[in-house]
């Protein structure tokens, strides 16, 4: 008989089901009743763990005996899901070929629908042919958010854009190039990644930039900034993760520098208060004038680091401490 537990995540809580010597699966609430003595086990307590990393995104794979019962096809298609890589994604069609029979896409939905192991047999990493996410034993919004969570819609939003609007097989450079600058502070870790619009001529601040309106530091998808281990922004705690930035500019007072748990979408789609980590008040700064969008650390100490947002001759500082 399996062994029942639950676990609470940020997409609900999960019921995972496993015998002595194998993880048998995981469930999304209220899907159907989970039968099995309640408790835990040492294959519960790895997944548990495991689980737990993933989602604080210092796992991006799996390391666990797996027992999913099902037909020899079904197994098979499992077997593939396990090969697509964390942040990525495939469509039916293709697993279909690669079973040897572009026909199968429909079976392969079919048993992509009855895995019973997701998350750890990546099922949400399958996506329609055309983009769409289609349907998901966890729901759609479950599967957006796993995929936001590994990066994988950023990919395939910048992957959509650029077939968009390609006049020919082979993709415009985009206006504003990728960037990203990492700083290690102790034994803390911390990267920004995003892309910089350039200012070519264009007033900034108070005309592009409207005063008292909610902007994004950067172009195209949105910039993220994490952290391996927890630290503090001008003396306010914030856990260990990745978010995105977004600020409130003000012409007369300190700016708003917001965390946001939201990540994988577009610069102007805000995520949502609810979303927010962290809202520091921070006072702006002026420098030599900065014709691209750039963060930088001009200052690193043993257990701090300065980092600041400067475009124009707008500078913001943020001060990090790291433990």
């Amino acid at each position: 008989m399996n062994t029942v537990t639950t676990i609470r995540t940020p997409i609900g809580e999960l019921t995972l089901t496993a015998s002595d010597e194998a993880l048998t699966g995981v469930h999304f609430p209220g899907r159907h009743e989970v039968r099995g003595k309640p408790g835990t086990n040492g294959i519960l307590e790895r997944a548990a763990q495991q689980l737990s990393e993933y989602f604080e995104r210092s796992r991006i794979s799996f390391d666990l005996p797996l027992d999913a019962h099902g037909t020899e096809f079904e197994r098979r298609v499992w077997t593939l899901l396990r090969q697509i890589p964390y942040g990525s994604t495939t469509s039916y069609g293709k697993l279909a070929r690669q079973l040897g029979d572009p026909r199968d896409a429909r079976a392969v939905g079919a048993a992509n629908g009855k895995n019973p192991i997701p998350i750890i047999v990546p099922c949400h990493r399958v996506i329609g042919a055309n983009g769409d996410l289609t349907g998901f034993g966890g729901g759609i919004d479950r599967k957006r958010w796993l995929l936001e969570h590994e990066g994988a819609l950023l990919r395939l939003g910048a992957l959509c854009l650029m077939l968009l609007f390609a006049p020919s097989a082979q993709a415009q450079v985009p206006k504003s190039q990728h960037g990203s600058v990492t700083q290690r502070v102790a034994t803390t870790d911390i990267s920004v990644s995003y892309n910089r619009p350039v200012a070519r001529g264009r007033e900034l601040f108070g005309v592009l930039v409207r005063w008292g309106r909610r902007w994004h530091p950067g172009a195209d998808s949105a910039t993220t900034i994490s952290f391996s281990k927890d630290v503090t922004i001008d003396g306010k705690s914030l856990k260990a993760g990745r978010y995105t930035l977004w600020t409130i500019p003000e012409e007369t007072k300190p700016w708003t520098v917001i965390f946001n748990r939201g990540t994988g979408g577009w610069h102007t789609n805000y995520p949502g208060d609810s979303l927010d980590a962290l809202r520091v008040e921070v006072k702006p700064d002026s420098g030599a004038y900065m014709e691209t969008l750039t963060y930088y650390f001009p200052m690193v100490d043993a257990d701090s680091a300065l980092l600041r947002l400067h475009w124009g001759t707008m500078v913001i500082p943020m001060l990090i401490k790291a433990p």
